[in-house]
């Protein structure tokens, strides 16, 4: 089997040849490292070179340029020593086209390949930025990017771009804003960018367009800042049964399922819905709520894209099972009747690993389960993941339905040196 085959038969509940490895995504920071090999240096020259702060200095000339933050008077040593300014000058483009979007898959996906992934996440919706806007925050103009759906983000000192806030303060205009967005949407332009990326990376591994969820539209509409309006405004429209934001997620579902007929034609055999419907306490909402709201749309957008044979892989953080509930995987159990081939996340700090493969594993692709914290940002030596990862294999891999993976994205503070022990454990102890 090659990667390809080998996820595509985890996510059809069968058992490969071996366990399939993926990871949901990489900060900036940490495939900067891979792109330069530090995850086979010795540790004391990868310590010698993070002391001189290259990336951050690359960093701090990209947000400089950009407009972020204001120009530098004093520039440090290296900066003025390295052609960080040029660099950074050259290289960076307009990230408002394809052709850039594009240019930074092409760029950054080898990196992600060569730790041997069978499949990871690419560009999926949104992802296309409008350009860039300046907007008051806490009585202080700034600058931000605007994405394709009117929400702002600026660059953080590690090099993340970071959704901070809806474009519109006002939900219902923002909600318009959205709707206009999705209905006059550039399908075309998506297609020519997946068509380009799965004939040159995508004839053996599997690609994964990452859509935002359902759920995950809340702070689009209503900001990272406004979670208790939209609980508010949400709980209303659930009791009513109609609503401005339910009516955003009717036109949502439409044009995700036009965003799957695209994704068909480029030949993309699995995408994954980042839903993040849960913390570590557990369900953001009641299962009831979620059930009828959610479930259903999700549902509809499953059974598209299995007419379509596509599989779809559902994320989301956080604890599964609801304790001292009548029904405690009640929450758990309205995100399987959407008919999911998979669900990302396994989060093993809050949930009973043991107890998710008894309950879901012949039902779906159980994905995940090595902490990125435990394991990728605080394990003290190669041993000690070995271990790990092998206490996650007692659990997960028996009878197949299992597609290795840390519960979450791997993000700036994870040790290189563990991501790549847990690349080598994952093809060291996953044969079948």
């Amino acid at each position: 089997m090659n990667s390809k085959e080998r996820m595509l038969t985890a996510l059809n509940k069968e058992e490969p040849d071996q366990v399939p490895y993926m990871e949901l995504g990489m900060d900036p920071y940490v495939l900067a490292q891979i792109a330069l090999f530090q995850d086979y240096w010795p540790r004391k020259l990868k310590k010698w070179l993070d002391k001189l702060h290259i990336y951050e200095e690359l960093i701090k000339a990209t947000r400089e340029l950009y407009g972020f933050i204001p120009k530098s008077r004093n520039k440090s040593l290296i900066r003025k020593i390295l052609p960080i300014d040029a660099l950074t000058g050259s290289l960076l483009q307009q990230p408002t086209t394809y052709d850039f979007i594009y240019f930074a898959t092409a760029s950054l996906l080898p990196q992600i390949l060569r730790l041997g992934v069978d499949g990871t996440i690419i560009f999926g919706f949104p992802g296309l930025m409008r350009g860039f806007t300046k907007k008051k925050v806490n009585n202080k103009i700034q600058k931000f990017l605007v994405n394709e759906s009117y929400v702002l983000h600026d660059i953080d000192e590690w090099g993340n771009i970071r959704a901070v806030d809806a474009l519109f303060s006002d939900p219902e205009i923002q909600m318009e804003k959205y709707i206009e967005n999705i209905k006059t949407n550039d399908l075309e332009g998506k297609l020519g960018f997946h068509k380009k990326v799965e004939k040159k990376f995508g004839e053996d591994k599997l690609l994964i367009p990452g859509i935002l969820g359902f759920f995950e539209t809340w702070h689009q509409i209503y900001g990272l800042s406004n979670m208790n309006k939209f609980f508010s405004g949400l709980y209303k429209e659930y009791k009513k049964g109609s609503g401005p934001y339910l009516n955003l997620l009717d036109e949502v579902l439409k044009f995700y399922l036009e965003l799957l007929k695209i994704y068909a034609d480029a030949g993309i055999k699995a995408v994954i819905l980042l839903e993040d419907c849960a913390t570590s306490h557990g369900p953001m909402i009641p299962p009831e709520m979620y059930r009828k709201i959610y479930t259903t749309r999700i549902r509809k957008f499953v059974d598209k894209a299995h007419k379509l044979d596509i599989r779809v892989l559902f994320h989301t953080d956080g604890r599964m099972k609801i304790p001292r509930k009548e029904k405690p995987w009640d929450f758990m159990d309205a995100i399987v009747e959407s008919q999911i081939d998979g669900f990302h996340g396994c989060e093993a700090t809050v949930n009973n690993l043991y107890e998710l493969k008894e309950r879901y594993g012949d039902k779906l692709c159980l994905i995940g389960g090595i902490s990125c914290v435990e394991v990728a940002q605080y394990a003290k030596s190669p041993q000690e993941v070995y271990q790990a990862v092998a206490e996650t294999f007692k659990a997960l891999k028996s009878g197949g339905n299992y597609i290795a993976a840390c519960d979450n994205g791997l993000h700036w503070g994870v040790n290189i040196l563990n991501v790549r022990s847990i690349a080598r454990t994952v093809k060291f102890y996953g044969k079948y």
